[in-house]
């Protein structure tokens, strides 16, 4: 990636998810060395992030609030403030994520395009909140039924979307959306860059983990769940947690990392019971809806 072209590695939170932003970040310092790090925070709790995240990343406390957006919802939509960035081209990266494997493709964006991972909702219509579905579909009637972007982990050219935060409220406005929900950016960024999207293979964004397997060369792991791998309530049992435990907190001890796996072996069977009833009920309700 010898061109001249500033790179940056970007991710966001407030002190509640310092842990899982240190942990992202430090996986992207031993991967990506070369590329820059910045973390993304609200101004009120800009000195705990900062602290927390030490010499991991440059924090920022972005410029604004997002004017559709609630108080206590803006720290979902820091992603917004990417561009702003003194950087060409930059990743977004959840803080829900560790990098597995160096992933230069990442930050090969093209001009005039967008680079993600095609999320493994059946649609977007399946991320929206049943109240708002009416007014996405009257706003975005070609994109609410087809599958679109994660996003988790998405690349753009920073100067081509400089005035994100203004066109991101505009389009909300346009909607007419009664309410902005806390997960509601992913639709909206799908409406505004869809057109432009270059897809990469599921193992530069592996998420919905618990109905997905995690390709053998994976590059970049999310954790899409409500329950994190850095809590206390996350199953040790879950594959996904070995590579939380290798990738993400660095374990070198091999038996450690053997007995993790041993576990996840072991409890498989109940695993794949659970995954088949839940996944075939939720096909049922996709083809009854179909059918609707």
């Amino acid at each position: 990636m010898d061109d001249g072209l500033r790179r940056a590695a970007v991710t966001g939170c407030d002190k509640k998810y310092i842990e899982g932003a240190k942990t992202l970040l430090a996986s992207i310092e031993k991967h990506q060395p070369d590329v820059k790090r910045y973390c993304l925070t609200i101004s009120e709790d800009y000195e705990e992030v900062k602290q927390g995240i030490g010499s991991l990343a440059e924090v920022h406390a972005v410029p604004r609030s997002i004017k559709v957006v609630s108080s206590d919802l803006q720290p979902a939509v820091l992603r917004l403030f990417m561009p702003c960035l003194p950087v060409d081209i930059a990743v977004w990266f959840d803080c829900d994520v560790i990098m597995c494997s160096t992933s230069p493709e990442l930050w090969s964006v093209n001009p005039g395009e967008v680079l993600a991972v095609l999320d493994t909702a059946y649609s977007r219509d399946c991320w929206i909140e049943d109240s708002l579905k009416k007014f996405y579909r009257a706003q975005y009637p070609d994109l609410i039924d087809k599958r679109g972007f994660n996003s988790g982990v998405f690349a753009i050219r920073c100067s081509e979307w400089l005035d994100l935060p203004e066109r991101y409220e505009q389009e909300f406005e346009m909607g007419k959306y009664p309410t902005h929900p806390r997960i509601f950016d992913q639709p909206m960024l799908n409406g505004l860059m869809a057109s432009k999207v270059r897809y990469l293979p599921f193992k530069f964004n592996a998420h919905n983990l618990f109905d997905h397997k995690i390709p053998k060369d994976v590059r970049v792991i999310h954790y899409t769940g409500r329950k994190k791998p850095w809590g206390v309530n996350f199953s040790k049992c879950e594959p996904s947690y070995y590579y939380w435990l290798k990738f993400g907190l660095c374990e070198r001890n091999e038996m450690v990392l053997l007995l993790v796996y041993i576990k996840i072996l072991l409890r498989a069977p109940i695993r794949l019971l659970f995954m088949f009833l839940k996944n075939r009920q939720s096909f049922f309700n996709y083809i009854g809806d179909e059918n609707k």
